[in-house]
């Protein structure tokens, strides 16, 4: 057996000797010869007729709206001093339960930093000057004053609803 593996590999360097690939080379050089690149040219340019910016004075709608400086309707009174509840969105209140004493029925509102606080109807809640109206059960009846769009202040009606016990 190690007498055929020389004579093996004596015959597989033979055949590697002799130059089988000269018609391989012939068609490569021949090849690229008859090729040639064809690039087609670019679309002529036609110059666009220009138009000139005239909404210059117009408000720019990026910008908010800034509003009249005569705002109209009964708005909230700003003179008095706020309480704890209003600076929390509202959405981020959460109604956790009710107290009732004397007939006078109180919520106790959870705040985001983990407070609970107790309110009572005609206090305030909430950004938008969200004055309690009622205390029910499971609910909480408020009225916010919000400047709309066109600078006038209007009554919206929310209700706060009691919140059920997370899993």
């Amino acid at each position: 057996m190690k007498r055929f593996i020389p004579i093996l590999f004596t015959l597989c360097l033979s055949g590697c000797g002799k130059n089988h690939m000269q018609d391989l080379q012939t068609f490569v050089q021949n090849a690229g010869r008859t090729m040639k690149g064809q690039v087609t040219p670019l679309p002529a340019f036609q110059l666009q007729k220009s138009y000139g910016y005239t909404a210059k004075d117009l408000r720019d709608p990026f910008k908010p709206k800034r509003f009249s400086s005569k705002i109209q309707g009964q708005g909230p009174n700003l003179g008095r001093p706020k309480q704890p509840l209003e600076m929390y969105p509202l959405s981020s209140l959460s109604f956790i339960g009710t107290l009732e004493m004397n007939g006078h029925r109180q919520a106790l509102i959870h705040t985001p930093d983990g407070h609970v606080i107790t309110v009572t109807q005609g206090q305030y809640m909430g950004e938008d000057f969200g004055r309690i109206t009622a205390i029910h059960k499971r609910s909480i009846d408020l009225h916010e004053k919000v400047l709309n769009d066109k600078g006038t202040w209007i009554t919206r009606d929310t209700q706060v609803v009691l919140q059920g016990k997370s899993k």
